[in-house]
């Protein structure tokens, strides 16, 4: 956005701070997660965990669903990680206890640097909450391949879709 708008930035100041030694929060223990905690392996994250339906053996021994262990750490409430973490993915089912699962309150939790990525289901993000910590300043970013309404486009989007600050993707 910023080069296509015709600002000149050096690569340099381009960069993101990306994930090495980055603290990573991941909800959700299913398939798509395990994925992604094996990425972050890679980059030396550190990996808290919420998700109160899984299992406490799960990632911690070899099995034929989840062959490789991953080094993680689990937390009991929601709360414990949000503070602490510089990038929450999202991977676990819309349920009636996952609706609104990151409101207000869990959004204040955040660290302002900290950034969103939901790519479970819509709804289980506060999309009006979301986008005025986004405009508030009190979260660095977010991103997005799963909304409340869908197919997202355009107004459907609201305030989310006009951000810098926030990737908006089809759910892929």
């Amino acid at each position: 956005m910023r080069i296509t708008s015709g600002e000149r930035v050096p690569s340099i100041n381009a960069t993101a701070p990306g994930l090495i030694n980055s603290t990573v929060g991941i909800i959700g223990m299913g398939d798509i997660a395990y994925e992604f905690a094996l990425l972050l392996q890679a980059f030396k994250c550190r990996i808290l965990v919420y998700s109160p339906t899984s299992p406490a053996s799960r990632w911690t021994r070899p099995d034929n669903r989840y062959p490789q262990t991953i080094a993680h750490e689990r937390v009991n409430k929601l709360d414990e990680m949000l503070g602490e973490v510089d990038l929450v993915s999202i991977h676990c089912p819309l349920t009636p206890s996952t609706r609104g699962l990151i409101g207000r309150e869990q959004l204040a939790r955040m660290k302002r640097s900290a950034v969103v990525v939901n790519t479970a289901r819509g709804g289980i993000i506060d999309e009006t909450a979301l986008a005025e910590a986004l405009l508030a300043g009190r979260l660095a970013g977010a991103g997005l391949d799963v909304f409340e309404v869908e197919p997202a486009y355009g107004e459907s989007l609201g305030e989310l879709g006009k951000m810098n600050n926030v990737i908006c993707l089809p759910h892929l």
